[in-house]
């Protein structure tokens, strides 16, 4: 399978997929569109700074990397999930600032 970027896909610094003339990456477009349900026309009327082209490419981009790109997902979706444990936490703001001083 091919890993070059399609038209309407950049790499980014970090040799991450974003969608070219706007601020999204295709993973976030994608998670978005899948918790929501919603198809390409539907997510055009949500962000209609975006063309029809670039959702499709994104979409595209994704089922051509489908298993990375569902493996990130599920490493952010976990990694938000503990963020939100660890804040609900007193102390936790405390241990960040301790943390950035160590540093």
């Amino acid at each position: 399978m091919d890993k070059e970027p399609m038209q309407h896909i950049i790499l980014d610094q970090k040799g991450r997929p974003c969608l070219q003339g706007s601020r999204f990456k295709v993973i976030e477009l994608v998670s978005i569109m899948l918790g929501q349900g919603w198809n390409a026309e539907q997510t055009r009327e949500q962000y209609p700074h975006l063309s029809l082209g670039q959702i499709y490419t994104a979409l595209a981009y994704y089922y051509d990397h489908k298993m990375e790109m569902d493996a990130e997902m599920e490493r952010l979706a976990k990694e938000t999930e503990f963020l939100r444990t660890e804040s609900a936490d007193p102390t936790f703001r405390d241990r960040l600032l301790a943390r950035g001083k160590s540093r």
